[in-house]
């Protein structure tokens, strides 16, 4: 899997606990720090920026992803 996909697969799973209601899990708190000591911040970024670019961004999509910055 790429890290672009495994990254997207990441942040659906967060907007949907973050739309819940019930909030992030203990799991996604821990995520972001475990992506960036992967060196991926940099294509998290990317990730943020192609959804907020988009005709139509999803909103949880960016929160998602700024929740992983």
């Amino acid at each position: 899997m790429k890290p672009r996909d495994a990254i997207t697969q990441i942040a659906r799973m967060i907007s949907r606990e973050i739309a819940s209601g019930s909030g992030p899990s203990d799991d996604a708190m821990a995520v972001g720090t475990r992506l960036a000591g992967a060196g991926l911040t940099v294509e998290i970024a990317r990730c943020l920026l192609a959804e907020a670019g988009r005709k139509r961004p999803d909103d949880r999509m960016v929160t998602a992803y700024g929740f992983l910055l």
